[in-house]
């Protein structure tokens, strides 16, 4: 108290109902977020599974999915690897992002690089999720990842 006087028990009472309703307050806004991102991620996955549902092809069908991806998680570009750990390579299509750069991209285009190459293949020799914060500084990143497109890295 200002005037060096120590609080009463009415005081007391009235700060701890005070602290009670903030309490209540903050508690309502978390639960409103929590639902809003459940919200969100429901709603991206029932976007996807439309979008599945009119693919015509498995490379439309991953095309969908990384598109998606992309626009989920605000990413310039999104591919998706495929591990054949009998044959030591991972597979992958060409994003239709990274076309514009590419001479005549087909749709029957696959790549292959080797497990062994990139961080795409350290996740899948190791099966360790990977975050990178600037892919620019990761020495790990083969050029055979990113096809021959112009990519910049950022963090957010």
């Amino acid at each position: 108290r200002l005037d060096g006087e120590p609080f009463s028990t009415d005081d007391l009472v009235l700060l701890e109902s005070i602290a009670n309703i903030v309490a209540g307050f903050i508690s309502h806004n978390q639960l409103r977020e929590r639902e809003r991102i459940e919200r969100l991620r429901k709603e991206a996955i029932l976007d996807l599974a439309v979008s599945i549902s009119s693919a015509v092809s498995v490379h439309s069908l991953i095309h969908t999915i990384a598109s998606k991806l992309e626009d989920t998680f605000h990413a310039e570009q999104c591919l998706l690897y495929f591990v054949n750990h009998a044959e030591g390579y991972l597979w992958t299509l060409p994003s239709p992002t990274a076309g514009v750069n590419r001479p005549n991209p087909r749709d029957e285009e696959v790549v292959q690089v080797p497990i062994n190459t990139g961080v795409a293949g350290y996740v899948a020799r190791t099966g360790q999720m990977v975050n990178i914060s600037n892919g620019s500084e990761i020495k790990q990143r083969a050029k055979e990842l990113d096809f021959g497109v112009d990519m910049r890295y950022r963090t957010r």
